[in-house]
């Protein structure tokens, strides 16, 4: 039997899954392994030759995912769902804070690897359960803090981190999402081993500096957003299960008590290091 265990923005999760399944060496992973300690979540995986029937209300459906809520948990499936339940390869059952994972192998090779433990976990709800949720941003560290740059995909969040890191001596933590988590009053970004296109997913975390809202635009322009305003900008960003009428409270609560707590700019910007400048000036603005 493998047992491994991860942190992952401060939650503690063992996985469970005979020898033969599992692929315990992940360069995805490696960062986030720690040592064996009392886990905030258990997930178990197991292969079958076929996955168990539904059971339960269909609450959510799309071309690989399929959701039965039950009254213990929740029940999901993923892969291809051409033919609904009976073509995906995974069963995802959750109870509380343990997970069941039926998993149907469909060509040789025969291990579960850092991709689909990742598919598994469900970050999205275990961050909502936990008053956190995940921003879809590039995500920079300056000085000791964190900038986060979100927007739509193609947008520029890759070439403004990289600016800042080529001309402001930032380093790129993750390239393509954060989990933002109330730390004892104060909003942090924590790294997450999604790394997007980047490859880059460091485990680090630092108290958020700002969070920029990004627009191409013919000039540079920043204006700080408040209210309403940065919490539609920062929604946008906000990854959550739609289905799951709790996490979706959950997130709205903390994307509002961030917007209200963490200065958020919309910047609509070139891709050179003149949207920098635009932007550190608002940032020196904050000093004041």
């Amino acid at each position: 039997m493998t047992v491994l265990y991860y942190r992952i923005a401060d939650i503690t999760f063992k996985i469970i899954g005979d020898d033969e399944i599992m692929n315990a060496e992940s360069a995805l992973l490696n960062e986030y392994a720690v040592p064996p300690s009392d886990p905030d979540y258990t997930v178990i995986f197991e292969e079958a030759d076929e996955l168990s029937e539904p059971v339960g209300e269909c609450i959510f459906t799309s071309s690989d995912r399929m959701v039965y809520s039950v009254p213990d948990g929740e029940i999901r499936y993923s892969g291809d769902l051409s033919d609904e339940y009976r073509s995906a390869d995974m069963r995802m059952y959750r109870r509380g804070r343990e997970l069941c994972v039926q998993t149907v192998f469909k060509g040789n090779f025969k291990r579960i690897g850092a991709r689909a433990i990742l598919n598994c976990l469900g970050i999205e709800h275990i961050m909502a359960e936990n008053e956190s949720f995940i921003l879809h941003a590039s995500y920079i560290r300056y000085g000791d803090e964190a900038v986060l740059f979100t927007a739509p995909s193609g947008v520029g969040k890759s070439t403004q981190a990289r600016l800042w890191c080529e001309n402001r001596g930032a380093e790129l933590i993750n390239g393509d999402r954060a989990a933002i988590v109330n730390k004892n009053g104060v909003f942090w970004a924590y790294g997450v081993p999604f790394a997007g296109s980047s490859g880059v997913c460091k485990n680090e975390s630092y108290p958020i500096k700002a969070i920029v809202c990004l627009a191409q635009a013919k000039e540079n322009t920043a204006v700080r957003l408040k209210g309403i305003t940065a919490f539609r900008k920062l929604w946008e960003g906000c990854t959550a299960d739609v289905w799951n009428k709790s996490d979706m409270e959950s997130c709205i609560k903390t994307v509002s008590s961030v917007s209200a707590q963490v200065p958020v700019f919309h910047l609509g910007c070139l891709p050179d290091e003149t949207a920098v400048e635009t932007l550190e000036n608002e940032f020196n603005k904050l000093k004041i």
